[in-house]
C-alpha cells in the first residue's frame, strides 16, 4: 500500500490484513479455473459447457471479493472509507477494459 493512501494507522492495519488475506481465495479461484483447462483437450466442448463453468467460478469469486470489501469497509473510520475509495477511484482512471457486448451482463455481475 503506498504511503500516499492517506489512511491512519488504525485504518491501514485492517486494509493491509485484508489485502494479505485475499491471496488465498484469489489463488483458489485461479486453481479452479486452471482445473478446467484439461477438459478442452479431452472432452468434446459440446459435452461440457466450459464457458458456463468458468463464469460460475468467476461469479463465486467476485462475490467473495465483494463480501471481503464490505467487511473491510465496516471496520474503517468514515475518513478511512473516503481515503480508500478515493485511492481506488484514482486507480481506475488508468484502467482499460474491453468487454464484448454479449458479455456485458456477465461482466456486471453480481450487481
Amino acid at each position: 500500500m503506498p504511503p500516499s493512501l492517506g489512511l491512519s494507522d488504525a485504518d491501514l492495519k485492517p486494509v493491509l490484513h485484508e489485502a494479505n488475506e485475499q491471496t488465498t481465495p484469489r489463488n483458489q479461484c485461479i486453481e479452479q479455473v486452471e482445473k478446467l483447462k484439461p477438459l478442452l483437450d479431452v472432452v468434446p466442448v459440446r459435452d461440457v459447457d466450459i464457458n458456463a463453468e468458468t463464469k460460475t467460478i468467476q461469479i463465486e469469486c467476485r462475490s467473495r471479493t465483494l463480501d471481503a470489501r464490505d467487511r473491510l469497509l465496516k471496520t474503517l473510520s468514515p475518513e478511512g472509507v473516503i481515503a480508500l475509495s478515493a485511492w481506488i477511484e484514482n486507480g481506475k482512471t488508468h484502467m482499460q477494459v474491453r468487454v464484448p457486448k454479449g458479455e456485458m451482463a456477465h461482466y456486471r455481475q453480481p450487481q
